[in-house]
């Protein structure tokens, strides 16, 4: 599973590239994200 933001944010990792950064979000802000476009999809 991937590191969330807030965890990287926290200071827990050390090194990461702002875009690296931008890029780890956890699987289930992904799996919302991809529900949401289904839905909006879906509506219309």
């Amino acid at each position: 599973m991937r590191t969330s933001v807030a965890r990287c944010i926290s200071g827990d990792l050390h090194g990461v590239d702002d875009v690296e950064v931008l890029e780890l979000v956890t699987v289930q802000e992904e799996l919302a994200r991809i529900g949401a476009d289904l839905a909006d999809r879906y509506a219309r």
